[in-house]
């Protein structure tokens, strides 16, 4: 008997991923340096022309991968889902405390039936996969990467590798004795599960999410050929895989307090030098609303790390690249979606033409630093 996953996978029509294009960086900005896509696609089968991501359906193969790297949410592997998977995982956990993932592609003659759950390509296995396990009582997720080598998905055994050393060590910060390998491991020793409570799966904030499927709603055929005119931008939407992530750290283990380093993960916090001038083109164009600036007496830049997913484009934007990512974050402050203010200063008005300044030194605006500058290259 083959695992249902895999028929899953093949008896699909692999016409490629689905494409919400109004979740692409570049569909905010084409100033956007975001690449992620079309440098790991093993076949380049995506092409971005001006605000319209498309994938040509005669050369993607269904890896995912392009799902799992994508931070904004682009692409969703069209006849897999998160509830199908996560379903299977509780199956697994109820004989079982550790759990393999392997990729479909090619079939292995010494694994058990039941005993794994295939994947399109291991590349495309996200945070989400990853550390779900755990909360139904899994210890130890193998990724089977025997298949690997030689694969033509040639950085995929790279991105496996870099996927579990980070979220190893975030399991550590989390006390958690739940581990994710790389190598070969004996076939799972079955467990008594009428002793064995803790496997037993109960009502929890991530299973509600679930059940909701709102990762599902993120996504339209429709938005396939979503187009934008002009100045016209999409409209802020929050991450549901973020959304889920969090609701999977809330109950991962005992909470890390203070600051934990997060250079090598998905979230981020934000830092603001002193040259930044208030114009707030970042908050305009952040595509989750994870910066947000108001206007008035005062001018104040405001920013939710829990919402931002590190697409970059702030940075790519910043005129003069005033911000940054830290290397680590208050932890608590993420879970629990704290928006800190960044800047926060009164506002004044220009000495020659008296408009409202947008940037906190000195008192004239961009518009008569410019014509000075001209008027003085003249002379």
């Amino acid at each position: 008997m083959i695992n249902y996953l895999d028929n899953l996978v093949n008896e699909a029509n692999c016409n490629g991923p689905l494409v919400a294009t109004h979740r692409c960086t570049k569909a905010w900005h084409q100033n956007s340096s975001c690449s992620l896509c079309l440098d790991n696609c093993p076949r380049q089968a995506i092409k971005i022309n001006k605000q319209t991501v498309q994938v040509e359906s005669s050369k993607c193969n269904c890896c995912g991968i392009c799902s799992s790297i994508c931070p904004t949410g682009v692409f969703e592997l069209e006849g897999l889902c998160y509830g199908q998977i996560v379903k299977k995982v509780k199956q697994l956990a109820l004989s079982s405390k550790q759990l393999q993932f392997r990729c479909s592609q090619k079939k292995l003659n010494d694994e058990k039936d039941n005993q794994f759950i295939a994947l399109p390509c291991l590349a495309a296995i996200d945070e989400i996969l990853l550390l779900s396990p755990f909360l139904f009582g899994i210890e130890i997720v193998y990724l089977n990467t025997s298949n690997c080598s030689g694969c033509e998905v040639t950085q995929g055994l790279e991105i496996i590798e870099n996927k579990a050393d980070s979220l190893n060590k975030l399991l550590k910060l989390f006390s958690n004795k739940g581990m994710i390998c790389t190598s070969r491991l004996p076939q799972p020793k079955s467990i008594d599960r009428s002793s064995n409570k803790r496997n037993k799966p109960n009502p929890s904030e991530f299973n509600q999410l679930l059940q909701k499927e709102i990762f599902r709603k993120v996504y339209q055929k429709q938005s396939e050929d979503l187009e934008f005119e002009g100045s016209q931008k999409p409209t802020q939407a929050r991450s549901a895989k973020r959304e889920m992530l969090l609701a999977i750290l809330r109950q991962l283990g005992k909470m890390p307090t203070g600051k934990i380093p997060i250079s090598t993960l998905s979230f981020t916090d934000l830092e603001v030098g002193d040259q930044c001038m208030g114009c707030q083109v970042c908050a305009q164009f952040c595509p989750t609303g994870a910066l947000a600036a108001t206007n008035g007496n005062y001018f104040t830049l405001n920013f939710t790390p829990a919402f931002c997913v590190k697409c970059r484009l702030c940075l790519d934007l910043c005129p003069v690249k005033a911000l940054s990512f830290s290397d680590e974050i208050n932890f608590l402050d993420f879970i629990s979606q704290h928006s800190a203010e960044l800047v926060h200063y009164q506002q004044q008005t220009c000495k020659y033409c008296e408009k409202p300044l947008n940037h906190s030194k000195g008192l004239v605006c961009i518009e008569c630093q410019k014509q000075i500058f001209l008027q003085k290259v003249k002379t």
